[in-house]
């Protein structure tokens, strides 16, 4: 677990301001278990893998369908209510980017959430 939690540090700090280096690692598949971490992980870890799909779901629609067809929006809702507030500022600022796209926007608010609420919590 540990070592996913640091893998998922790395990610989150590869890919913080760089939509290059998003796009490689997304390319390279961490999408997935990124949201295996968001799901399965330790407090921390979760906290890491909401940073690193954040960061991820920055300026990129195709990542942002790529995250949530991996099952990222349950996860990330759930750490939205229970999570550390840092874990939770990530959360909603991933759900607020992905948002942007119609469809993944119905899906949010179909679990309680609306953009704007999402906005004032990130």
């Amino acid at each position: 677990a540990e070592g996913k939690e640091s893998a998922a540090n790395a990610l989150r700090i590869l890919s913080n301001g760089s939509d290059e280096r998003s796009q490689s690692i997304a390319q390279a598949g961490a999408i997935p278990p990124l949201v295996e971490l968001l799901r399965d992980g330790s407090a921390r870890g979760k906290e890491f893998a909401a940073y690193a799909l954040q960061n991820l779901s920055a300026n990129s629609d195709e990542r942002k369908q790529s995250i949530a067809q991996a099952g990222a929006i349950p996860p990330l809702v759930q750490l939205l209510r229970d999570g550390s507030a840092e874990g939770k500022e990530s959360a909603a600022a991933c759900l607020f980017n992905m948002a942007s796209i119609a469809k993944l926007r119905e899906t949010i608010q179909a679990h309680g959430y609306t953009r704007d609420q999402l906005e004032k919590m990130c």
